[in-house]
């Protein structure tokens, strides 16, 4: 096991940190129920058998497990070693570097090796100037993740493309999907394109051809978590640059999965997420949502200071609980 033996638990009881001074109507009544958990970013969230997991980005991806949504996160240590990275992933040809973010994981039926959760991620691809998506499983939510043997990733672009930011979604009736970003670089165009898969969701369906969910020629588009709310399926997804305070969430929704997607909310689709205080925070983004038996969850990440070019930015992750007006059907942070 890979497992670290030594656990620190997240004070999550003490002083709330504050991100931003509150804006304008901004008070201690407007803030929302949200719980720091970590120094992490690009947060993936599991629930399963009544524990919560919380993923970040970083080579090996750490986790954090708690008994509640809301607090005693214990830290896991990171969920895969060196030895079990995809063979295809390392440093890329333009010399930025080799990175693994945007863990996703999710549980799936026993399978013949004893695996019971996958994990879609991003990553650099060696000797290349693009990002693929891979993929792990393992017999543990939050140990031991093994990429799929192979030189090739679970799902590249075309050639001129990137595809990052993997997330499953399973429609109503069963059908498993994988939601991503895919960047064209010339001329620049960013969607958020799905794929079928198969019903266990650790390969892409035979003849499955992806289709775009949104689209956007000027501004960037990234991070999709997909759930199914009152007959509908909602789409969070996050906009403008996430190394800034600019980064937000965004809410679009559509009939189906196949469906025409639109932005959802009273300002233009804007996901308001704030402190406990009412402060606004700086960049929340990379969120994922989970139906949690009836109860929608969020996990995103906002940076800890206003200044994202110190040398010593970090992002922290965060919970919080959805709730839906009863009046428009739109998502909202359930207020403190």
């Amino acid at each position: 096991m890979t497992r670290l033996v030594s656990r620190a638990v997240t004070a999550l009881g003490g002083a709330v940190l504050l991100l931003a001074a509150p804006g304008p109507g901004a008070s201690a009544t407007t803030g929302h129920d949200v719980h720091r958990v970590a120094d992490a970013a690009d947060p993936g969230f599991l629930v399963h058998r009544g524990r919560y997991h919380l993923y970040s980005t970083s080579r090996g991806f750490p986790a954090w497990s708690s008994d509640s949504p809301d607090g005693g996160f214990v830290d896991e240590g990171r969920t895969m070693i060196r030895e079990h990275f995809p063979a295809w992933w390392g440093e890329r040809s333009d010399g930025t570097g080799a990175h693994m973010w945007a863990p996703h994981v999710f549980k799936i039926p026993r399978q013949a090796d004893g695996s019971r959760f996958a994990m879609y991620f991003a990553a650099s691809r060696a000797g290349t100037a693009s990002h693929c998506i891979g993929i792990a499983t393992s017999g543990d939510p939050i140990d031991d993740f093994v990429s799929r043997p192979g030189e090739e990733p679970f799902l590249c672009g075309p050639s001129g493309t990137t595809a990052i930011d993997p997330a499953v979604y399973r429609a109503p009736r069963g059908a498993r999907y994988l939601v991503y970003k895919l960047r064209r670089f010339e001329p620049a165009r960013y969607q958020i394109r799905a794929i079928r898969l198969t019903s266990t969701g650790l390969d892409l369906r035979p003849g499955a051809r992806s289709f775009p969910l949104v689209t956007d020629r000027r501004r960037i588009v990234e991070a999709p978590s997909l759930v199914n709310h009152g007959g509908r399926v909602w789409l969070f997804v996050s906009r403008r640059k996430f190394d800034s305070c600019t980064y937000f969430t965004e809410v679009w929704s559509a009939p189906r999965v196949r469906g025409d997607f639109v932005r959802r909310g009273p300002d233009d689709g804007r996901l308001d997420i704030r402190t406990p205080s009412g402060a606004r925070f700086c960049g929340p983004g990379g969120a994922e949502v989970v139906n949690d038996r009836g109860t929608h969850r969020i996990a995103f990440h906002a940076w800890k200071k206003r200044d994202v070019t110190s040398p010593d930015r970090v992002r922290v992750a965060w919970t919080g609980r959805l709730l839906w007006r009863r009046t428009t059907g739109v998502p909202y942070l359930a207020p403190r």
